[in-house]
């Protein structure tokens, strides 16, 4: 539920360029400071991201395309330019889920991660079905820069 109101604050806001949309998804946001949803559960497998500045990032990589990874931690996305990593470690016990298998990126630099339900130009908007949400989100294709759909390039902005 929490992604779904950040995905419509941030869509409904005022758009950027395409350059400065990328350029934020590249430079990794780091995730909200959570340690564990279940301080009791066993820790889940993560991926190990070192990035070129030296930062460190445990998260799980749910899917990927020629421009950035997509990071899973507790629920929360972040995208990450390819260009900003200098390694990554794959554990291969973590739990990448499914349904990942599209991925779009705002002109806010917030990334979705699901599948594309509809893409029709004459709606103005992109149906999307992001993963773990029930409902298909409509957004609006003035606020998308690029969509990526099963790794290759679907839409990018003019």
């Amino acid at each position: 539920m929490r992604l779904v109101s950040v995905v419509v604050g941030v869509l409904a806001c005022g758009a950027a360029s395409t350059y400065v949309a990328i350029g934020r998804a590249q430079s990794f946001r780091p995730f909200d400071d959570i340690t564990s949803s279940c301080p009791k559960c066993p820790s889940p497998g993560t991926d190990k991201v070192t990035l070129k500045n030296g930062q460190v990032v445990e998260a799980v990589v749910v899917a990927e395309n020629p421009m950035f990874y997509v990071l899973s931690k507790f629920g929360e996305l972040r995208a990450v330019g390819l260009d900003q990593v200098a390694k990554l470690e794959r554990n291969p016990d973590a739990n990448r889920g499914t349904g990942h298998v599209d991925e779009l990126l705002s002109k806010g630099g917030l990334v979705v991660s699901g599948k594309v339900v509809s893409d029709d130009a004459s709606t103005g908007y992109v149906e999307f079905a992001s993963v773990g949400v029930a409902t298909p989100m409509r957004i609006l294709k003035s606020m998308v820069a690029v969509i990526f759909k099963s790794g290759k390039l679907h839409y990018s902005a003019k």
